[in-house]
C-alpha cells in the first residue's frame, strides 16, 4: 500500500490529522452558506485541476465571496482527501485566473491556472501545480482538466 511504504509515519499522521480537522470544521459551514451560496458549489473533475491534482475527483466549495472559496476534495490521484483555499481573480463562476493551495493525505501543493467556462456548468482548467505528490515526487506538474459543477 502506498501510504504504508513511503514517508515518515509521523508526518503522514500529522497530514491526516490536519485533513480530518479541516473537514470536521468545514462540515458545519453548510448551514452558514446554504441560503447565500448559488448552485454549483459541488464539482467533479476529470484530470488534475486547480483544487484536486487527481485523475478523477469530487470537490465541495464553501464560497466566502465571489473571489474566494475554501474547499474539501477527494479523488483518485495524489489528494485522496484534502482541503484548501482558492482565489479567483475575476469570479468563481466566470473565466478567471485561479490561485490555490491544497494539503491532503498524501500530497501538498500550490497551483496557478486559468479556468475557461465551457457551457452552463462546465469549466476547462489549464495551468501548473508545484508541490509534493504521491509522497515521492516533488516539483512542478501540469494541470489540464474538465470540471462539471452542480
Amino acid at each position: 500500500m502506498v501510504l504504508a511504504s513511503h514517508g515518515d509515519p509521523g508526518t503522514l499522521m500529522k497530514r491526516l490529522s490536519v485533513s480530518v480537522l479541516v473537514i470536521a470544521l468545514m462540515l458545519p459551514a453548510k448551514s452558514l452558506s446554504a441560503q447565500s451560496a448559488p448552485a454549483g458549489t459541488w464539482s467533479v473533475n476529470i484530470g488534475p485541476n486547480a483544487k484536486n491534482w487527481g485523475y478523477v475527483g469530487i470537490t465541495k466549495d464553501f464560497l466566502v465571496n465571489k473571489h474566494f472559496s475554501l474547499f474539501v476534495t477527494g479523488g483518485f490521484g495524489t489528494t485522496l482527501i484534502g482541503a484548501g483555499g482558492a482565489f479567483y481573480v475575476t469570479s468563481f463562476h466566470e473565466n478567471s485566473f485561479v490561485f490555490s493551495a491544497n494539503a491532503g493525505l498524501v500530497a501538498a501543493y500550490a497551483n496557478a491556472a486559468y479556468q475557461l467556462k465551457a457551457g452552463r456548468r462546465g469549466f476547462v482548467t489549464a495551468g501548473v501545480s508545484y508541490g509534493y505528490y504521491f509522497l515521492q515526487h516533488k516539483g512542478p506538474l501540469p494541470i489540464l482538466s474538465y470540471e462539471l459543477r452542480f
